[in-house]
């Protein structure tokens, strides 16, 4: 539930968001990282916004739960933006991972979810740039918790790697062999830790076809059949079988 007051406050920093734009002036700055800081200058009146809104949301939240604190409300808000990536809603979720960030700057989701929003409009070094922090900050974080999370994140950064590889191989640009190695460093980190998470194989086929390594995309196809994840659309198959037959299985 999200307390009216509460819901007030959001709602005017959504509408005073609206009025700044990025140097390109197309984009909403609420729809940036962390609104473009710290390359943005936040204006005042945002900033005195974002204090509203961060007073409002504990008071509103502790009416329920007294004891709440700043990282539990980073989370709530961090899952309300998930709910709208679900739905295919990029910006609204972008809205709710900043003011998770707002709430607490080193909890790892904001940078998780800014990650995901970066991934899906295909902007791959912000994509990049925020896993990493992300990646950080679960590493060194002091809640138990968090440590249940660090494969499905991994997986996420890899994939990120693997498309910026892509991109920078096809433009002929510095610095694809190294997003690759990352790739896979990080999937293999991945599938040593929780050998079960079949979202791993998975992705990793793809990256690999990505990469063009298409015998060891097979069998990471292979792999994930066997563990029973969760099925390669035709296309990904027929993709990968117009460059390599699927291998004859002994």
């Amino acid at each position: 539930m999200i307390f009216a007051k509460t819901a007030f406050v959001c709602l005017t920093v959504a509408i005073l968001g609206a009025c700044q734009t990025t140097g390109g002036g197309n984009v909403r700055i609420d729809n940036v990282p962390m609104y473009g800081q710290p390359g943005v200058e936040r204006p005042t009146i945002l900033k005195q916004a974002d204090d509203d809104f961060i007073a409002n949301a504990m008071a509103g939240l502790r009416k329920e739960k007294p004891e709440t604190t700043r990282r539990q409300a980073s989370e709530f808000w961090f899952l309300a933006g998930e709910e709208f990536m679900r739905k295919g809603n990029f910006d609204y979720a972008m809205r709710r991972y900043n003011q998770a960030w707002l709430l607490d700057p080193e909890n790892f989701q904001p940078y998780w979810g800014f990650g995901q929003a970066m991934l899906e409009t295909d902007r791959f070094d912000l994509a990049v740039e925020n896993f990493e922090r992300a990646l950080a900050r679960v590493d060194d974080s002091k809640y138990v918790d968090d440590s249940k999370y660090k494969v499905a994140l991994w997986v996420d950064a890899a994939t990120a790697y693997s498309f910026r590889g892509e991109v920078r191989a096809k433009d002929g640009v510095a610095g694809a062999t190294e997003d690759f190695a990352r790739a896979n460093e990080l999937y293999s980190k991945s599938a040593k830790e929780t050998p079960e998470y079949t979202n791993t194989y998975r992705r990793w086929a793809m990256a690999l076809h990505r990469e063009g390594r298409y015998a060891e995309a097979w069998e990471k196809v292979a792999e994930t059949r066997r563990r029973i994840g969760r099925p390669f659309t035709l296309a990904f198959l027929s993709a990968l079988a117009a460059r390599m037959p699927e291998p004859r299985l002994p």
